[in-house]
């Protein structure tokens, strides 16, 4: 089986897999999810919730960070890791796609 080795950047642009893909329900501050090609049941936490809601759209890195610093006292290089950190649990749980890594965020 292949794995996608995918880094996610500041420079990435992203969004959510849809529906079809992932049946998902709100519990609280947190969203349990079920892949619905692997089976696989994933939870997320309030702030994995937040950046799931922010992510409808396809969305780049950069302002997903600047949008999460805005709206919390957060430092920006704590909000770069630990947005980073989600992402790329998302990513490899198969709960995003990436629309392009070329910094293309404009």
């Amino acid at each position: 089986m292949k794995t996608d080795k995918t880094t996610i950047t500041l420079n990435s642009v992203l969004q959510r897999k849809s529906e079809e893909y992932l049946l998902s329900s709100e519990l609280g501050d947190e969203i349990v999810m079920m892949n619905l090609h692997s089976g696989n049941y994933i939870s997320i936490n309030r702030m994995g919730t937040i950046i799931w809601n922010l992510i409808g759209d396809p969305t780049c890195v950069e302002q997903l960070v600047e949008s999460l610093v805005r709206k919390f006292d957060v430092s920006r290089q704590k909000c770069i890791t630990e947005t980073l950190e989600c992402l790329n649990a998302m990513h490899e749980q198969k709960m995003i796609e990436l629309k392009t890594t070329d910094g293309s965020c404009k």
